[in-house]
């Protein structure tokens, strides 16, 4: 997860990839109204495909990328194997009550 969430580049990547294949699809269904030919499956969350790459579900990866930005040292806990995602992030919740 920590590669994954320091690759800057791969999340980028993945974002162009989303708005390339949106406005493909935009031009699809203006040019074939009605047709149901453009079915492709469009990366619609880098969440998801971040999850994907890492092998953890979407949850985990929005809960890493929030502990990462709000806690830096709740992710380096992480990091080193000392706790889980779920742990810190529900840590977290526990403090703004």
């Amino acid at each position: 997860m920590n590669i994954v969430l320091n690759s800057e580049d791969l999340i980028t990547e993945i974002v162009e990839k989303n708005k390339l294949k949106q406005l493909r699809g935009l031009n699809n269904q203006k040019t074939s109204l009605g047709s149901s030919e453009s079915n492709d499956k469009f990366i619609t969350n880098t969440n998801a495909e971040l999850g994907k790459i890492a092998r953890v579900s979407k949850a985990t990866v929005q809960r890493a990328r929030r502990i990462k930005k709000e806690n830096p040292e709740a992710y380096e806990r992480v990091v080193k194997g000392e706790s889980s995602w779920r742990a810190e992030y529900d840590n977290k919740r526990i403090d703004r009550i």
